[in-house]
């Protein structure tokens, strides 16, 4: 049994074997956290470049909003009522008016719609 033990007690650091397991394992971690932090910015990038366009959109949408007058082919302004309901039965219409404006993004198009109403 002391015999044993000493052999036990001799051995000291790591074999060869071991440390190539173990920066495998280290490798194969920091792959798949890169991997992450790639598709985190990727992701990052592209809410920028739509929210940069749904304000521009917005913007726009505000600008020619109030002045009934200008008309722009991105912007369509469509005479409309909204008929609320409650308890399926007709409790109010409010009149107004749909405005849409048309603005690109990345290949194509999108397209922004609001209600104003005339009260």
């Amino acid at each position: 049994m002391i015999s044993i033990n000493k052999k036990f007690n001799r051995r000291k650091g790591f074999t060869l074997v071991e440390i190539i397991i173990s920066l495998a394992i280290i490798g194969i971690i920091s792959v798949t956290f890169l991997s992450m932090f790639g598709f985190g910015i990727n992701n990052i990038i592209m809410s920028g470049k739509n929210s940069s366009s749904n304000f521009d959109a917005q913007a726009i949408l505000e600008s020619n909003i109030s002045d009934a007058s200008t008309t722009s082919a991105a912007i369509t302004r469509t005479p409309t009522s909204i008929k609320l309901y409650k308890a399926n039965v007709l409790y109010t219409t409010i009149d107004g008016k749909n405005i849409q404006v048309v603005y690109p993004y990345s290949n194509s198009t999108k397209t922004l719609t609001t209600f104003i109403s005339n009260w």
